[in-house]
């Protein structure tokens, strides 16, 4: 098992990752919206997860969004994997110097593996608003 950076190439896997989920179906994550930074975790050279971090510069806090993985992959395998990748961005985000890493979580067994991994709860029960311009 291997992480390496996101590349362009990557999206339509991710793409059609996202499309396997009940949230997603009709409306992947539009390439537009993913921020440079980007990390991929393989076994033999198959995507299994990925995630990125939007980083905000002069401020301290960084932005985990837009975490997938394989949903056909093996339960065991996709785990691991998403553990991997937790590890690589939040190690990212603290050797850029960031303080703080923000996210949204909705799905209860995301929202257990953040808090596995040192992320403590916030507000709940909230709207996320967006406004396409």
């Amino acid at each position: 098992m291997q992480t390496r950076l996101y590349t362009k190439a990557d999206y339509e896997t991710l793409k059609g990752f996202w499309s396997q989920y009940k949230d997603w179906e009709t409306s992947p994550v539009p390439e537009l919206l993913l921020p440079p930074y980007g990390a991929v975790v393989e076994v033999n050279n198959k995507i299994i997860s990925a995630g990125f971090l939007y980083e905000t510069k002069g401020n301290g806090a960084c932005w985990m969004e837009w975490v997938v993985a394989d949903p056909k992959a093996d339960k065991e395998l996709r785990d691991k994997s998403l553990d991997l990748l937790f590890d690589t961005i939040n190690a990212r985000a603290k050797n850029e110097g960031y303080l703080f890493v923000f996210t949204c979580v909705m799905h209860a067994k995301l929202m257990e593996r953040y808090e596995r991994h040192g992320f403590i709860k916030g507000d709940s029960n909230m709207t996320n608003m967006i406004k396409v311009l």
